[in-house]
């Protein structure tokens, strides 16, 4: 599963509203990411290895929007946009010597409900979200979340939950989600939204903050042709960034973004669409890389 994306933001949001989070504040937001060429083994989905390869480019656009139609102390009504593109070069190993440009769209419709639950604030979220790539519409997956906002106060938020994934090809259906937030007398705050990202965070000069951590995202495509088929197949791959972030305040509401670090890949996979992740053609194991993101965003 995404996140960061459409598919993930809108049940994210509702964590992020409860714990008070600042990323999804933003109406808008596009980001360039580049990535350091690096070398990949790979295998078959029956277990034969094929020889190494190396990815020599690589670099995304992703953009975003999220907009609330009805908001009020009970629901909100929202939809999330989001697109990525990706050109990609490798040479040699499974993939051979290829050239690729890649489209992905989603469109999430979200449902928020707030209520109490054994005393607490209760979140309920549900979402629809149609997908396509570069062949236009391919198929609609869903998610529902319910969170408990366990503590609020001055310098402490905390919730617990549990996201539901409607989509077959989902690494993992079912997951639990905690956030905390600690806010401590350095200046520090620590941030963690699992299993989204574990932050610390400090605003420094002005109008700046520094990010500190390790968050997870994944990169969905759609693939047509593959192997010379005629079927449509899905590109899952997972993704762990650790390194810093820097975000600035330009005016009231525009916020530019700097992240650099590693990138580490533990699953990347090509699957007919609609198979399970474990039910894969094509299996391949990146070695870490260098990434640097380059971001702009719009925030009421």
């Amino acid at each position: 599963m995404g996140y960061g994306q459409v598919k993930d933001s809108l049940p994210q949001k509702a964590l992020q509203m409860a714990a008070d989070k600042f990323p999804f504040t933003r109406l808008f937001n596009v980001e360039q990411r580049y990535v350091a060429p690096f070398n990949y083994s790979s295998k078959l989905g029956d277990g034969t290895k094929l020889p190494e390869g190396k990815v020599s480019q690589m670099h995304q656009t992703r953009v975003n929007a999220n907009i609330n139609f009805i908001k009020n102390r009970k629901w909100i009504f929202s939809a999330g946009l989001f697109y990525n593109y990706m050109y990609s070069e490798t040479e040699g190993g499974g993939l051979g010597d290829t050239k690729s440009d890649l489209h992905y769209y989603a469109t999430g419709l979200s449902l928020t409900r707030f209520s109490t639950l054994f005393g607490k604030t209760a979140i309920y979220s549900a979402s629809v979200i149609p997908t396509g790539g570069n062949d236009g519409f391919e198929r609609v997956t869903g998610m529902v979340s319910a969170t408990l906002l366990l503590k609020a106060d001055a310098t402490t938020k905390m919730t617990l939950g549990l996201l539901g994934i409607i989509d077959p090809s989902s690494i993992v259906p079912i997951v639990p989600t905690f956030t905390y937030e600690k806010k401590l007398k350095s200046g520090w705050v620590l941030d963690i939204i699992l299993p989204q990202r574990i932050f610390m965070k400090k605003d420094v000069f002005k109008e700046g903050r520094l990010s500190l951590g390790t968050e997870l995202s994944t990169t969905n495509f759609y693939i047509s042709g593959y192997n010379g088929s005629s079927k449509t197949y899905m590109f899952n791959q997972m993704e762990l960034m650790t390194g810093v972030t820097y975000e600035h305040c330009f005016s009231k509401h525009f916020i530019g973004t700097l992240k650099t670090g590693m990138l580490y890949i533990p699953a990347s996979r090509i699957a007919e669409i609609n198979n399970t992740f474990d039910d894969y053609e094509f299996s391949a194991q990146p070695d870490p890389s260098f990434y640097l993101n380059v971001g702009l965003s719009y925030k009421l």
